[in-house]
């Protein structure tokens, strides 16, 4: 019975450290077919339940550079680059990733002063064979990145969803990112 139980204990063990792996594995690849690079660091998280199931989650990363004027801009007040990015991920009941959307933004920052953004980007994962990007823009304005992007559920080949997903990145004056 000892025997057993430490066989049972063993296997349970390997199979936890299997899916850990998996996990790991599978967060590492969702960040590499977004855009977001091995320097960002978590920020910001929201989830939403939209109901049938499905979970929008959005996150805001940006970007860390040790030793960047950002860490020691008040000893000399000079202006400084923030990169970061606003991802909206969409998930079935199941857990599942069905799609994501990124805007990815640079911004120089003037501490106390005044942020603007210099580049926008937009990017997708897409990894449910029923949706598809339709279109895709990505824009500036002020302290702002921003993008459109439309995707479309199809069924037999007939559109039967749409989402449309507007995200904004914000850069404040003191390079926190919303």
């Amino acid at each position: 019975m000892k025997n057993l139980f430490k066989k049972t204990l063993v296997v349970l063990m390997a199979m936890s450290i299997v899916g850990a792996f998996s996990i790991t594995s599978t967060a590492e690849n969702l960040k590499q077919s977004i855009g977001i690079a091995d320097e960002m660091v978590l920020v910001g998280e929201d989830i939403e339940y939209l109901g049938n199931g499905l979970v929008l989650v959005t996150t805001i990363h940006q970007q860390v550079e040790p030793f960047s004027n950002e860490t020691i801009y008040s000893t000399n007040n000079s202006t400084y680059t923030k990169t970061g990015s606003k991802t909206q991920t969409f998930r079935n009941s199941l857990n599942e990733v069905l799609f994501s959307y990124t805007v990815n933004g640079t911004f120089r920052v003037n501490p106390g002063v005044s942020a603007s953004c210099t580049s926008s980007t937009a990017s997708r994962s897409i990894n449910s064979s029923a949706w598809s990007l339709s279109s895709s823009t990505a824009s500036r304005s002020g302290n702002r990145a921003m993008a459109t992007g439309v995707f479309n559920r199809r069924l037999l080949g007939i559109v039967v969803e749409t989402r449309t997903l507007n995200l904004t990145l914000t850069c404040n004056v003191n390079g926190v990112l919303s």
